[in-house]
This record gives structure tokens, C-alpha cells and sequence, in this order.
């Protein structure tokens, strides 16, 4: 029984860190092909976050954070969400509420 409990708790940490570096590899992907044929300041929220986002300049995908939420439709940084679902990680989850 402990045995299968142990190989169970590694297993879902395996996948559980995975999912999390993937979505940090994804996010830098997006970053690296988002600006492109872009004009300057166009911006889009980083895949996972809603408080994170990237503006383009040049060419180039600049990441910027807002203390609370990113609005799309104000193009700003707000204190109330509009609406996104942030992807949690496994350090959020496992706060005791």
C-alpha cells in the first residue's frame, strides 16, 4: 500500500512539473514568434497569466507585469478582473484556503 502511494506521489510530481515547464517553454515560444509582422505596440496577454503581457516594439516581445490584472479591452493594468482564468501552479494549489 505504501509502496503504491509513493510510485503514485512521484508520478503525479513528474507530471506536474512537466505541465509547468511546458507551459513556461510554450510561453517563451509565444514570445518568440508573437511580434512578428506585428506593429509596435501590440500586446496580448502571456498564455496562463492575467497579469502579464507582451507588447510588441521592433519586432520585438517585451514582457510587462501588472500587480493585479492586465484589461485588454482598456490596454491597461486594473484592480478588478475582467474576466480571465489565470492557470495556477502547483505552489498556488497547494495554499491552504
Amino acid at each position: 500500500s505504501f509502496y503504491y502511494i509513493s510510485v503514485f506521489t512521484i508520478l503525479l510530481l513528474a507530471v506536474s512539473a512537466t505541465s509547468i515547464l511546458g507551459a513556461s517553454f510554450e510561453s517563451r515560444q509565444y514570445q518568440q514568434v508573437f511580434c512578428r509582422g506585428n506593429a509596435n505596440g501590440i500586446r496580448a496577454l502571456v498564455p496562463g497569466s492575467c497579469s502579464k503581457y507582451f507588447e510588441c516594439q521592433n519586432g520585438q516581445a517585451t514582457e510587462y507585469s501588472c500587480p493585479n490584472y492586465y484589461d485588454f479591452k482598456t490596454r491597461s493594468c486594473v484592480d478588478y478582473n475582467p474576466g480571465c482564468t489565470e492557470a495556477k501552479s502547483v505552489d498556488e494549489s497547494a495554499k491552504p484556503k
